[in-house]
C-alpha cells in the first residue's frame, strides 16, 4: 500500500535569461510495498534510476516565459493498486500561443522492484536499473533502457535503444518503432533467440536468417535453443543488434 505521508519542496521564478524562467520542485512518496508506478509526462522528459530504496523521490524542472503565469505541477493520484505520477501545467486550457515552448522534466528514483509504466509525448524516456517488468511509450520522443527486467517498449517516430543486464530472461522483450531505429545489446553468452522484421538496414554481431517478403525483412538469430524470444519491429528504420563484453 501507498503510504500517505508525502513531503515537497518548491522553488519558484528562478531567472535564467533571455525572458525564461526556472521553477524546481522536489519530494518524496513514502511506500509500503513495491507497486505498479506510471508515470505520464506529455510536458517533457522523464528520467529514471532504481536502486535500493523504499520510497518514491522526485525532481521536476520547469522552464517557462517570464510573462506566463502557470507553473507546472505532479499530481499523484493511486488508483487500483497503480501509484500514478502525472506531469501538468496549471491553466492549460488559459494558456496563449507563446507559451507553447514551455516544458517540464522528471527525474525519478525508484524502489528497484517497482513494476513500472512510463509515457511522454515528444520527451525522451531514460530508465535504469529497474528490475522488475517495465512499459514505456512515447509518440515520437527516444526511449532508452537498461534493464535485467521483461520490457516492452514502443516509440511511434523516436529511436529505441535496449541494454540488456541479464543473461536470462523469463519473458519476451518487446521492442516497436514506426520511423525510428532499435538498438540492442546482448550480453556475452545470453540465452535469447532474436527475431523481427524491417524495411530499414540490419546491422548484426550474430548471424541470422532473413526472408524477405517485398520490402520487408524477416529475420531471426538463434543464440540459444531454451532462451527467451525477444521481438524487434521496425517499419522503416534500421535495426542494430550488438553483443556486450559483459
Amino acid at each position: 500500500m501507498l503510504s500517505l505521508v508525502m513531503t515537497a519542496m518548491l522553488m519558484l521564478g528562478v531567472p535564467i535569461g533571455d525572458g525564461w524562467q526556472l521553477d524546481r520542485t522536489t519530494g518524496k512518496i513514502g511506500l509500503e510495498q513495491a507497486q505498479t508506478v506510471v508515470i505520464h509526462n506529455m510536458q517533457g522528459d522523464v528520467r529514471v534510476r532504481a536502486g535500493a530504496v523504499e520510497e518514491i523521490e522526485w525532481i521536476l524542472n520547469a522552464q517557462r516565459m517570464d510573462e506566463d503565469p502557470y507553473r507546472a505541477e505532479l499530481k499523484i493520484d493511486r488508483v487500483d493498486g497503480r501509484l500514478i505520477l502525472d506531469v501538468q501545467f496549471e491553466g492549460e486550457g488559459d494558456s496563449k500561443a507563446e507559451w507553447a515552448r514551455r516544458r517540464a522534466d522528471l527525474t525519478v528514483l525508484l524502489p528497484a522492484q517497482a513494476e513500472s509504466d512510463f509515457r511522454t509525448l515528444d520527451g525522451l524516456i531514460e530508465a535504469k536499473g529497474i528490475e522488475s517488468p517495465l512499459q514505456a511509450h512515447s509518440t515520437s520522443g527516444n526511449i532508452v533502457l537498461a534493464s535485467a527486467a521483461p520490457v516492452k517498449a514502443r516509440t511511434e517516430h523516436g529511436t529505441l535503444k535496449l541494454d540488456l543486464k541479464s543473461d536470462q530472461l523469463s519473458t519476451t522483450p518487446d521492442l516497436s518503432t514506426a520511423t525510428g531505429n532499435i538498438e540492442l545489446w546482448v550480453p556475452f553468452e545470453a540465452k535469447l533467440r532474436l527475431s523481427g522484421e524491417t524495411e530499414g538496414r540490419i546491422t548484426t554481431d550474430f548471424s541470422l536468417s532473413i526472408e524477405r517478403q517485398g520490402r520487408l525483412k524477416v529475420f531471426e538469430a538463434l543464440i540459444s535453443r531454451d532462451g527467451a524470444g525477444v521481438a524487434l519491429r521496425s517499419i522503416r528504420g534500421d535495426i542494430q543488434l550488438f553483443q556486450s563484453d559483459r
